[in-house]
Parts: C-alpha cells; structure tokens; sequence
C-alpha cells in the first residue's frame, strides 16, 4: 500500500481553499474559543447547539466549521486553566499544572504566550502526520488490545504521581477517582454504587463532577481574596510577555514534537483520550527535563508538553473516526454524525471511496492549526484581564455558568446536587493538602479502566500468561510496577541514609 495518494492529497487542497470552506473555518475557531474558555460550558456545547445546523449547509463547509469548533474548544480549555487552574477540557487538565503556577506568579501573559504557540504546533505536528500516514494508520491502532489499554490507562494515573514528590496522595486520590468512575452499570449490566437510584444506573455524570471539583471547589478557596493575583504584578506584566511566551516553544521544539507524536498516537487509540495524551507527554517531559524539580512549579516545559500532547491528539482521534468509523469521544462522536448527515459514512470505505474528502478534512485542520495562532492573539489580549476582576463577582459568573453547564446535559436537578456535592468535597480535599486534579483524571478514566478490564478478563481468562507474550504489554505492565511502586523504594532509600543512633 502507498504511504499517501498525492492525487486525492491535491484534490483535497483544491476542496479546501474555497472561500465559504475558509470562512467556516475561521468563525468555526472563534466560537470554539469562546466556548472553550467559559466556566462550565465545553466546546461540546457549542458542536452540540450547531450540529442541526449541518442540514443547511455545503457538507465539506459544515464539517469543517464542526472541526474548527473543536480545535478552538481545545484551546480555549487551555486558557482556562492558565487563567483560573479550571481546565476547560479533560486534556487541559495537565495544563493547570505548570499554567496556573505561572498564573499565581504573575506570568499568566508568558504562559498564555507558550500555551498558543503550543497548541498551535502540537495539531500542526498531529495533523501533519495524518495528512502523510492516513492510509497506513490502522497498523498502529491494531497494536493495542484491551490488555494494552488497560495498562495505559493506570500509567496515565500514576504519572500523576511524579508531580511534588506528592506521589503517595495523587496515587490515593487517583484510585478514590477510578472509583467514583466505575459507579453505575458494569460492562456485564451489573449496577454498582448506585444506593438504589436508577439516576445513576448510567454513571455519576461527568460534567457536574468535573465542573464541581475543579471549578466551584476552587472559587470557594478564592473568594476570600480580592482577586486571583495582586492588581499591581498588571503594570509588570505587559501584552510583550505574549510574544515573549511564543518565542518559548521555538527554544522547547524537541518537547513540542515529541509531545505531538505522543498525542497523536494516543489520539488513534479508540476512547483513549487527550487526557491520557497530556498526562503521558506531561510525565514524560518530566523525566527528561534538566528542570524536572521545577515541573509543577510554573515550568513553562510544562505548558508546552500539555498543550502540544493535548492539541496533537485531536488529529488522532480524527483519524481513527474516518478511518474505521469509532469515534473516540463524545465529540468526535458528534462530528461523525455530521459527516453521515453530509452524505459520508466514516469508515475504511470512506477512505477508499471518498479519499478527497478525507484529505480535505485534514487540509482544513492544518489550516486551522496556523490560524488559530491569530485567533487566540486577540482572544488572550482581553481574557487575560479576567483574573484582575473581583473574586465576587468572578465567583458569580462562573457559579451561574456551572450551574447552567451541570443542568444543560441532562436536564436533571439531580446533577446539579451532584456539583455541590463534589464542590464542598474538593474542598476539603484542598484544604487538607490533597490534590484534586488526580481525583478527576482517576474518574475521567475509571469506565475506561473498569471496560478494559472486563475485556481483557473476557478474551484471556484462564490463560493470562498469553499477556505476556505481547512486548507493549508487559513493557507497559513493568513501567506501572515501578511507579506505584515509587513510595516503598524511596521509603527505603530515606531510611537507608539516615544516620544510625550509636
């Protein structure tokens, strides 16, 4: 098989560069944004409130306005959480790490500088790759069983750990999230955690405990204050500290292109997800980096992995869908659908039979990738004052928009009990010196973990030594041992050097 059809590449660019297609893009990206960086309202809504809109429009125009929402989204999430360390996205939430320390420090224009350039480059990376290995993809996502999965999943978890030599209660606080992630039915139909109540047969509902955890649990630590930094560190932070911050990743490339093929390939993995991605580029970086004690601390390395692992993903997921039609979120889920309604059922025929189409697609998002470096300039010029405006009234807004984002999925007041309760529990959690961001990825990730497990029970019960005939597993397997084995050895190396009483 040929890498890529050059033929169908230019057909696609040729499809693209239509005004009405370059438009959609644009206005696709400004809303995405927009979306992205408002407390308790995800880009997903945005899709969601457009996604009937698709019927009036030129199929390849409504695709890739659908797609540019997306990519704003995705970074406007990371705006969010430079700004206020309340991830707008799953994938943002390694961003809150080093972003919001930035932030506190009064850098949050330098960080908000990193995060664009990033993000711009991680989807230009994962974009990139899919536009020359679209028709070759599937040998990579074949690699991964349930097996492989299940262990990528805890990885992610425990890399968490590494963050402030904090790794015995990010552990702690991760697994109380895988299982508050697992409440509801089991793979088998089995209802568990429930107390009864057939509201939760389906699982605690994502958006209320994510919003409550991280959002409303953080206004009601900021409120005492007057405002989420000290007014005068504004005159020394100047709109020159943006360009200061994109000039970052051009000095950090090598983190930006590893990160991106860490997100990409992560990105074609189904429901994997940009979590996963940020987190594993994150901790990778990590391991790699001269200033790895610094990480967690307002290390700008740190933006730029989360970012760029975070964007590139979105690539992947992209791919997976029209190449063999399984959409690896609720968003891409959404976009399928638009794709379907445009007359293209996603799939290995699509690629075979519409080749154009997909590469169009792909041409689009690089496209995309370049303008939202435009797009999110003018966007961070204005956001970046948010953190100056008084914590009362900022606790208000973002109060009304978690409450109306926590309501809007379901319609169910039961979800709205749902934040406040996670709210008054993540602060406590913050109050006791426990990390909260562990809790929400440990949920994020808990029915992907309990699925995957029911899998791999499933095709290799009896016969689980097979698992260890599959190199990626039991590399995977050996990396998670000695991570959640961390605690124990540096316990034993402490013990060992101090000194013996004579």
């Amino acid at each position: 098989m040929e890498l890529f059809n050059y033929s169908a590449m230019m057909d696609g660019l040729s499809i693209i560069l239509m005004p009405q297609v370059l438009l959609s893009i644009f206005f696709g990206l400004v809303l995405g944004v927009t979306f992205g960086a408002m407390p308790g309202i995800k880009g997903s809504t945005a899709i969601a409130i457009m996604l009937p809109f698709v019927y009036y429009f030129d199929p390849i125009v409504s695709i890739m306005f659908l797609s540019s929402v997306f990519t704003g989204s995705n970074y406007g999430g990371g705006i969010l959480a430079i700004l206020m360390g309340m991830p707008g996205n799953s994938g943002a939430i390694a961003t809150v790490f080093d972003g919001y320390e930035m932030t506190k420090n009064g850098r949050q224009n330098e960080a908000l500088g990193i995060g664009l350039l990033s993000s711009a480059a991680g989807a230009l990376v994962g974009w990139l790759f899919v536009l020359f290995a679209i028709q070759s993809i599937g040998k990579v996502v074949l690699k991964f069983g349930p097996g492989e999965m299940l262990m990528l999943t805890l990885f992610a978890i425990s890399i968490i750990g590494l963050l402030k030599g904090e790794i015995s209660k990010a552990l702690f606080m991760g697994v109380i999230g895988l299982l508050l992630g697992t409440v509801g039915a089991s793979a088998y139909g089995v209802p568990r955690g429930t107390f009864g109540n057939i509201l939760l047969v389906e699982g605690l509902p994502l958006a209320p405990v994510t919003i409550g955890t991280l959002a409303i649990s953080m206004i009601i630590v900021l409120v005492g204050q007057d405002s989420i930094v000290h007014s005068d560190s504004e005159k020394q932070n100047k709109f020159s500290d943006i360009t200061k911050g994109l000039l970052y990743p051009l000095r950090d490339k090598l983190n930006v292109l590893i990160s991106g093929i860490i997100g990409v390939i992560i990105g074609l993995l189904p429901a994997a997800g940009s979590s996963i991605a940020a987190t594993l580029s994150y901790g990778f970086a990590q391991t790699h980096s001269k200033n790895r004690k610094n990480f967690g601390n307002g290390e700008p390395s740190g933006v730029v992995c989360a970012e760029s692992a975070n964007s590139s993903c979105e690539g992947g997921s992209m791919a997976t869908m029209m190449a063999f039609g399984i959409p690896g979120s609720g968003v891409t889920a959404m976009i399928m659908a638009a794709f379907m309604i445009a007359g293209y059922i996603p799939g290995p025929y699509m690629v075979r039979e519409n080749m154009d189409v997909a590469y169009a697609v792909v041409w689009g998002n690089i496209i995309s990738a370049v303008l939202i470096i435009a797009v999110g300039l003018v966007f961070i010029r204005y956001f970046c004052k948010v953190i100056y405006i008084p914590t009362q009234i900022l606790a208000t807004v973002i109060t009304v928009l978690a409450v109306i984002g926590a309501y809007g999925v379901r319609y169910l007041y039961l979800d709205v009990l749902v934040l406040y309760i996670f709210a008054l529990f993540a602060y406590l959690l913050r109050m006791a010196d426990y990390p909260v961001l562990p809790l929400v990825l440990g949920f994020i990730l808990g029915g992907l973990a309990d699925a995957q497990f029911a899998r791999t029970v499933a095709l290799y019960s009896d016969r689980y030594h097979i698992l260890l005939d599959r190199p990626l597993f039991v590399v995977l397997l050996v990396f998670n041992i000695l991570i959640f084995a961390s605690p124990v050895f540096r316990w034993i190396i402490k013990r060992l050097k101090q000194p013996k009483a004579i």
